[in-house]
Parts: C-alpha cells; structure tokens; sequence
C-alpha cells in the first residue's frame, strides 16, 4: 500500500518515527502529521466558573476505562488521601473494567458519572476537575500503537486549560514535559505513582495550570492543518506526479 508516489497522514510524531521509519525502515516516505486536536468551531468554550480551591483535588479519568494499573492507581490514592482527592470516572468501562461501577461504589472518594457526549458534555466536564488522568500501560504490550499515539484528552484537558497527569514514555507525555502543563508517573510501578501524589497539593496544581497561559491556543485545536495538507498536494499536482494518501488512524 504504501509503494510508489505516497503522503503518509499520522495522528502522532510518533507513530512516524517509531513505525514507519524505524520498525518498517522506510525513511524516505513523504509523511505529514495532523493530530486529532479538538475543532474550535464545534467545541465549546470554556465555562466562566469561579473554582473552588478549598475542596479536595478532583482527578477526572475520562473515556475507555481500560487500564488496570491506572484503575489501582487511582484506588489506592483516593483511600490512602482519605478526602485530599476525589476521583471522577466518566466513559465506557470495557476489557477486564466492565465492573467499575459496581466496584466504584465501595469506595467513598470515587464516583462514576457515566458516558458522555463529544463536544457538548466537555466543558462541564473539564471543569469540573483539577487533573486530567492521561494515563495508559499496556502490560502486554509494552511497545504497540498504545505508547506511540496521542490521547484525545491531551487535547481536550489543553482546550480547557486542565492540567495534566501523563504516562512515561508515552509520545503525549513529551507534551506535558516540554510546556510544564502537568506531571508523569509510571503506572508499571504502582507504589512509585501513589507515592507521588502523597506531596501534590494545590500550589501544583495552580503551577500547571498558570502555564497554560504560556502555551499557544494551536497546540490543542486545529488551526491551518488542512492549508498545509492542500499545499502539499498541490505540490505534488505541480509536479504531475498523483499522490495517493495513506490514513493512519489513531
């Protein structure tokens, strides 16, 4: 498929270098990157809300519940913070998670709010808390398409100026590294991640979300990715050489 006169379309740097260039050794294939940011012409604003800094720090895991490490993670740093935080489930619980409703109720700083709907429900969403849980380990595979993509939430917390935990070594983590918009932890070591959250308190939390004004608004929604994509193949018609695309999805 990918022979002859191609432009690869990735969702993620990532997925170009570590697969594309490294894993199936083709270094020269034209590629172009657009990431999946939110669509400002569709996505709602942010809610203008007076925050409540005197509660608990709230962490929103949004979207597929599917990491059991992210599951225990949380678990364990609700109990053992024993009201410093409050956990916020919302999305589809699937794989081995498909009980997280059942399992939420047992414990008293958790709670399940439900699916939600793209874009409408997100500013109440991302309001509504402190962090945005950005974090995914694959245990059986640790190297797949899991580490190399970019979360939706990366560009949905960034949208909403919420500041962010990430997954080392995940591709969207260099994100959060690069611009301070939050924290990473490694959720293969389970005591290492809860520890870390024994010393976060709202000083961080302002810290990270004070850098969002450092950052431009083209970092999380898409500006002129579809110019740059026409140019491209423009280019290619100039030169009468028909280019087909290539789609990577995420």
């Amino acid at each position: 498929m990918l022979r002859g006169d191609v432009l690869l379309v990735s969702t993620s740097p990532g997925f170009v270098k570590n697969y594309y260039r490294e894993k199936l050794g083709m270094r020269n294939l034209p590629s172009l990157v657009i990431e999946n940011k939110v669509d400002p012409d569709v996505t709602p604003k942010p809610l203008t809300q007076t925050r409540d800094d005197s509660g608990p720090i709230r962490i929103g895991w949004f979207g597929m519940l599917r990491c059991e490490r992210s599951w225990e993670v949380l678990r364990r740093v609700a109990r053992e913070g024993a009201g410093r935080f409050q956990i916020v489930l919302r999305g589809v619980p699937t794989d081995r998670l498909t009980d997280i409703p059942e399992r939420v109720r047992a414990e008293p700083y958790m709670e399940f709010a439900g699916s939600y709907s793209v874009p409408d429900d997100l500013p109440e969403m991302y309001g509504d808390v402190d962090l945005c849980w950005m974090v995914h380990h694959d245990t059986e595979r640790p190297y797949e398409s899991w580490c190399w993509a970019r979360s939706n939430r990366l560009y949905q917390a960034g949208w909403y100026g919420t500041p962010i935990v990430g997954q080392v070594g995940k591709d969207d983590s260099t994100v959060l590294a690069e611009h301070g918009l939050g924290m990473t932890i490694d959720v293969a070591d389970v005591e290492r991640s809860v520890a870390t959250f024994r010393d976060i308190d709202r000083e961080d939390v302002a810290r990270w979300r004070q850098q969002y004004a450092t950052v431009p608004e083209s970092l999380f929604a898409l500006s002129n990715e579809h110019e740059h994509l026409l140019f491209v193949l423009g280019k290619a018609a100039a030169s009468r050489r028909p280019t087909r695309l290539a789609l990577r999805p995420a």
